[in-house]
């Protein structure tokens, strides 16, 4: 099974240059993402703009993935491969995106018999027409488990600061 293509891709939403910084504290982000009901995907912010659309976004560097595109992700991840769950690691999890940044899914599946490499590669044919870099993995659950609990591993960070978007 594959995801249908998509002729209109979310994409990232850039924001032109503002001179005002606003330092969030935690109070003031907790706000912030109740501000017209718009999920957000960083969790550290420096800058707080509005876009044209009247969504709030959280941005950092300028950078921002929008709710949107973050559910367009999973939404086709979860076609292709019906996941246990979906994880978000990486800078736009841990809140420290930059313009070069990408997006950093983990995709946990019960079982597989292929090769992880040829699950990346599904992955990535699935979310085909995304502006957006990426670098997505897929693991079986016993994979994904067997350094979950071990601190100097990717799993742990994963599981204990990413996000879950599926799950």
């Amino acid at each position: 099974m594959s995801c249908p293509p998509r002729e209109v891709a979310p994409s990232f939403r850039r924001s032109p240059p503002t001179t005002e910084t606003f330092r969030p504290s935690r109070g003031d982000f907790a706000k912030a993402k109740k501000c017209q009901g718009v999920k957000v995907a960083c969790v550290v912010a420096q800058n707080l703009t509005s876009q044209p659309s009247g969504k709030l976004l959280i941005l950092l560097s300028m950078i921002a993935v929008s709710h949107d595109l973050l559910e367009e992700v999973t939404e086709r991840l979860v076609a292709e491969f019906h996941p246990e769950q979906i994880w978000m690691f990486g800078s736009h999890a841990w809140g420290v995106p930059t313009a070069d940044s990408d997006l950093d899914p983990i995709v946990i599946v019960p079982e597989s018999n292929e090769p992880p490499a040829q699950r990346m590669r599904r992955a990535l044919r699935c979310l085909r027409g995304l502006d957006i870099p990426k670098d997505i993995l897929v693991q079986t659950r016993a994979e994904f488990d067997r350094y979950r609990d071990v601190r100097a591993s990717l799993t742990y960070k994963i599981v204990h600061q990413g996000h879950k978007l599926y799950g």
